[in-house]
């Protein structure tokens, strides 16, 4: 029989791994929007007099934490009237199960709720977060988490205990709740045989980082996470297993390295999360940029940056100014900052920030050239103006 475990002291069942969690297996992207930001899962209390009313307003203050970047957002005095009024603003309210209630927002009542009282908010366009987790088990048997432990029949072929698949499936439900709940996209290592080459259990759990980084460099995250998890048994005598969790964690982004020691799993994923907020949230009056476009050669270009640029949760409106020489230039209305702008738009990798030799090399050149033939008629493009920000249209990387 498998054992369950608790995590963070909720129960976990482990197989029972959720459907909408935003772990992404090995696909090489540094950024991704979150999806369905709005929609929160939650369980009300069982003992709430009225269920549906407590479930709202759970979904609300977890909401409130994930867009707004706060751990206190669901406690502050300035978000209670939002709170108890969850349900005017609520879009839809579906029971999955006997326990669990899913319940989504309008996304511009809360915005503008949280616009009117001057509190930041974060979108849905957010960094990918790679997970280097190793866990020892504390019987004999240790393993970094990975994308294929999700699977019941990944390690059928007896490399693996029973309760020692059932600790990673509970330390990776424990972790995609966490990031759930905070919005952040996070992904395993594949641990296929190009990890296996690149690292080892012992350069994860010894903190070797330049093996680390080179095993990271195919995932494309913004940010990666080094976890050491070392579970010990609550109650040897109880048949449930309970375990406790001593964990260490290394943040690395870029040249920082920030570390978290605690006896929760959850712990690294907040103090990102709270870093991400900061670092990508928007507030205050809305404002107009000029963007200038590099290498549109066809409608096809034309038509990918301009759903890119509508997609965006950070821009208001895109209104085109001009099209001319192979230069889209358009003014974006938005309410983030302009550092917070150049920040969203280096995480797809669509646009590529473009230097200003180059802007002026293209205007020099294509202005006075008609727009390709399948381009629609637009007027020509004036030459930049020295505050637009300037990108180019990345080209598709060659197949490997």
């Amino acid at each position: 029989m498998r054992r369950g475990f608790a995590v963070g002291g909720r129960a976990l069942r482990a197989p029972a791994l959720l459907a909408a969690c935003c772990v992404l297996a090995g696909l090489p992207a540094r950024g991704a929007v979150f999806p369905e930001l709005y929609a929160v899962t939650v369980t009300p209390a069982p003992d709430a007099l009225d269920r549906r009313a407590a479930a709202i307003r759970l979904a609300m203050g977890q909401l409130l934490t994930r867009i707004t970047g706060r751990l206190d957002a669901r406690s502050h005095p300035d978000l209670q009237p939002l709170i108890e009024s969850a349900e005017t603003h609520m879009r839809s309210y579906n029971p999955l199960d006997r326990e669990r209630i899913r319940v989504e927002f309008i996304p511009s009542r809360v915005d503008q709720w949280l616009e009117t009282l001057g509190w930041p908010v974060w979108g849905a366009e957010r960094p990918m977060t790679l997970l280097w987790v190793a866990v020892d088990g504390g019987l004999g048997e240790r393993a970094i988490l990975s994308a294929g432990v999700s699977d019941p029949f990944a390690f059928a072929d007896g490399r693996m205990s029973p309760e020692m698949l059932d600790l990673l499936q509970a330390v990776e439900q424990e972790l995609r709740l966490a990031a759930d709940e905070r919005g952040l996209p996070i992904t395993l290592p594949l641990m296929d045989l190009q990890d296996a080459r690149a690292v080892t259990f012992v350069d994860v759990w010894g903190g070797f980082e330049q093996r680390i980084d080179a095993a990271s460099s195919r995932y494309r995250a913004e940010a990666v996470l080094v976890a050491r998890v070392r579970a010990s048994v609550l109650d040897a005598e109880s048949d449930t297993g309970d375990f406790d969790f001593d964990v260490s964690s290394t943040l690395i982004q870029g040249e920082l390295r920030s570390a978290v020691s605690s006896g929760s799993l959850r712990d690294g994923l907040d103090w990102l999360a709270n870093d991400f907020a900061v670092e990508f949230g928007m507030a205050g009056a809305a404002r107009t940029l000029p963007l200038s476009v590099l290498d549109i050669g066809s409608l096809a270009d034309y038509g990918a940056v301009m759903n890119y640029l509508e997609a965006l949760s950070v821009l208001d409106a895109v209104e085109v100014v001009s099209l001319g020489g192979r230069v889209l230039d358009v003014v974006l209305t938005t309410r983030s900052e302009e550092d917070v702008l150049r920040r969203v738009l280096a995480l797809d990798g669509v646009l590529l920030q473009a230097g200003g030799g180059d802007a002026g090399t293209d205007s020099a050149v294509d202005a006075g050239r008609p727009p390709p033939g399948d381009l629609p008629s637009l007027p020509a493009a004036e030459p930049s103006d020295p505050q637009t920000l300037t990108y180019r249209l990345a080209q598709p990387e060659a197949e490997p």
